[in-house]
């Protein structure tokens, strides 16, 4: 593919960036996705990308299929060259679309494995004995907390702490801003952990989680952390911020039943996003459809 071609894909995540919002790792996650797009134009003679059609979009689906790529990772593919052609028809680059109406192949959907509440209790419990687990003990709170995504955790400042209101003001996926509760423990660990962070960051640090150094942490550095406090913790399954995210919804909803104030908290723009956990709770909603439901109460 022509250098002028490969220029637009660039044109197109900085557009994400600046004018959308979108967050790092999510751009890094386009710019993979339309890299395999390129690379099968260069393999099949396409020299711009107005020649790229339907059938051609179906061939790189069944290419990539082929290859073992799963049928949701085709999907977030198509989704990305969706995104890049509505751009680039914007633009006055292409008149087509040519991933509308292109589907991929249904895989087997894989549900979350979300942490059962004793396995939270198990995680959270003791005392930090040192400066650095305070830190982390607050990380922990604040992902069980209030359901916060990894990025939005990491970008996290002190102007979005409310800690009077129990409140933390998250900055999630296109620079959408909502407001969550914040949890008695929670904010009994941020308490604890700010004193700490005052030390360690100089003036113009904002970020609420640094390092010893003084800087931001990093996903990755977070990752590592709370993967050593589950071991720490004797856990047997491997702690990320995404299982705690899951742990926060399904706990949720398994207390209120309240989807649609489980999709405002979690930061979802479509229900459909948030109904996968009602599969994790099935058999508690079930319970409670047969106790309550006229239909379903059994007769004594």
């Amino acid at each position: 593919m022509e250098e002028e071609q490969q220029a637009w894909i660039q044109r197109f995540l900085t557009h994400l960036q600046y004018e959308r919002g979108l967050s790092g790792q999510t751009i890094v996650s386009y710019r993979r996705d339309l890299a395999k797009v390129a690379t099968f134009c260069d393999r099949h003679g396409i020299q711009g990308w107005g020649e790229l059609d339907a059938q051609k979009v179906r061939a790189l689906v069944a290419a990539h299929h082929q290859k073992g790529l799963s049928g949701r990772s085709i999907q977030r593919l198509l989704s990305a060259l969706r995104s890049f052609s509505t751009y680039l028809q914007r633009e006055g680059v292409v008149e087509n679309h040519p991933a509308q109406g292109v589907s991929a192949p249904k895989g087997k959907r894989q549900l979350p494995h979300a942490l059962d509440v004793d396995q939270v209790a198990q995680l959270l419990k003791g005392e930090p004995s040192d400066q650095l687990l305070l830190r982390d003990q607050a990380m922990l709170e604040l992902f069980y907390s209030s359901g916060l995504r990894l990025a939005e955790l990491v970008g996290l400042n002190l102007r979005e702490l409310d800690l009077e209101a129990a409140l933390v003001r998250v900055v999630g996926k296109g620079a959408k801003t909502r407001e969550v509760p914040l949890g008695r423990q929670a904010k009994a660990a941020l308490l604890a952990w700010l004193p700490v962070r005052e030390a360690w960051t100089p003036r113009n640090q904002d970020a609420v989680f640094v390092s010893r150094q003084g800087r931001r942490l990093s996903p990755r550095g977070v990752q590592k952390r709370l993967r050593i406090w589950g071991l720490r913790q004797g856990l047997d399954v491997a702690i990320h911020p995404h299982r705690l995210r899951h742990a926060f919804a399904s706990h949720l909803l398994e207390s209120s039943g309240d989807l649609r104030a489980v999709q405002e908290l979690l930061g979802h723009a479509d229900i459909s996003t948030t109904q996968i956990y009602t599969h994790l709770d099935f058999q508690h909603l079930a319970k409670v459809y047969d106790q309550t439901h006229p239909r379903a109460r059994k007769k004594h």
